[in-house]
C-alpha cells in the first residue's frame, strides 16, 4: 500500500479500557491495527447496507404510491373508499421523497386513519 493511500489516527485510549483490550485481544492472532480495521470495514459495511435498505425502501414506496394513484381512478366514483385510497397514494410517494416523516406523528397518525378507512370492518 502506498504512503499516500493511509490515514493515520492517532488516538487517546483511556488506559484500563487498552488494558482490557489487550486482555480480551490476546487469543485472536491479530495486531491491534488489524483489529481495530477489521471493526472499521465492518461499521461502514453495516452504514452502507442500512443506508441501500433505506433507499430501497424508500423507492418501493414510490413506486407502490404510484400504482395506487394509478387503481384510484378505476374505483367507481361513488365509492365512499376513493379519496382515501388517493390518500394513501399520496402519503406513500411523499413517504418515498422524505424518510423523515418516519419519525413524524401527524404523517404516521394520517396513516392510520387511511389504514382504518381502507379496512374492512369485521362483523
Amino acid at each position: 500500500m502506498d504512503e499516500r493511500d493511509i490515514k493515520r489516527m492517532p488516538i487517546v485510549v483511556p488506559r484500563e479500557l487498552y488494558e482490557r483490550f489487550q486482555a480480551c485481544s490476546r487469543d485472536e492472532n491479530k495486531t491491534n491495527t488489524a483489529m481495530v480495521l477489521e471493526w472499521m470495514k465492518n461499521y461502514v459495511k453495516e452504514k452502507e447496507q442500512k443506508i441501500e435498505r433505506e433507499q430501497a425502501l424508500l423507492a418501493l414506496c414510490l413506486r407502490v404510491g404510484k400504482i395506487v394513484d394509478d387503481i384510484a381512478p378505476c374505483l367507481e366514483k361513488t365509492d365512499p373508499k376513493r379519496p382515501y385510497v388517493k390518500d394513501l397514494a399520496k402519503a406513500l410517494q411523499e413517504l418515498g421523497d422524505n424518510v423523515e416523516l418516519l419519525d413524524d406523528t401527524k404523517f404516521e397518525a394520517n396513516l392510520v386513519l387511511i389504514e382504518q378507512a381502507l379496512t374492512p370492518r369485521r362483523r
